[in-house]
């Protein structure tokens, strides 16, 4: 997959920050609520959708309280994007990092997702992952509950699907922002010279 590089501008709030890119708003910090404590974001990229340039954004949080991620957010750019095309290029993803036999344990989640992303997306849509130890990876489209998926492993390859590459977008922004890159292949926050 290939990171789409623009032009990107931070954009402050009397209460909080803002990344902003491609025109889209993504929140730096969401709140801590009953369900989750406050996540900070780590990463956020452009991802173009084979002919489509900038069709959506990722965006991946975490809270202080873990080493690993604990939310992934899609937020679609484009006028008009299949939600299971989108999940099939997801699943293509996560499927090309896998050994035979984590894929064949893996497949029927893989799967799932893709069927719970099968609808219309369009731009401002959202599609987030969420990992709690409870529920597993809950998922929600357009703010709309579609079911959970009860495995680690399956959100582990999720997020580090979306992490594998860091793009020089993502750190400038992180870098702006004060924040540190995730560097997937440690599985702990640390800073990454990206110049060596």
């Amino acid at each position: 997959m290939k990171y789409a590089v623009l032009a990107l501008t931070i954009a402050f709030s009397a209460t909080s920050q803002a990344v902003e890119l491609n025109g889209l708003q993504i929140a730096d910090t969401l709140p801590a609520s009953e369900q989750q404590a406050e996540l900070k974001l780590v990463d956020v990229a452009s991802q173009n959708y084979y002919y489509l340039n900038d069709a959506y954004v990722g965006a991946v949080y975490q809270s202080s309280h873990h080493s690993h991620p604990e939310r992934v957010e899609f937020i679609i750019n484009s006028m008009r994007l299949s939600g299971r095309a989108l999940g099939i290029q997801l699943y293509e993803t996560m499927a090309n990092q896998l050994d035979w036999e984590q894929y064949k344990a893996l497949e029927p989640q893989m799967s799932t997702l893709v069927k719970m992303l099968n609808t219309r997306l369009e731009k401002g849509d959202r599609i987030i992952m969420h990992y709690s130890e409870q529920g597993g990876a809950e998922i929600f489209v357009k703010d709309k509950y579609k079911g959970s998926i009860a495995s680690p492993e399956f959100f582990e390859l999720a997020t580090s699907a979306w992490l594998q590459n860091q793009s020089p977008m993502s750190t400038a922004v992180l870098a702006q922002n004060h924040r540190t890159p995730y560097n997937a292949n440690a599985n702990i926050l640390e800073p990454i010279d990206y110049f060596k």
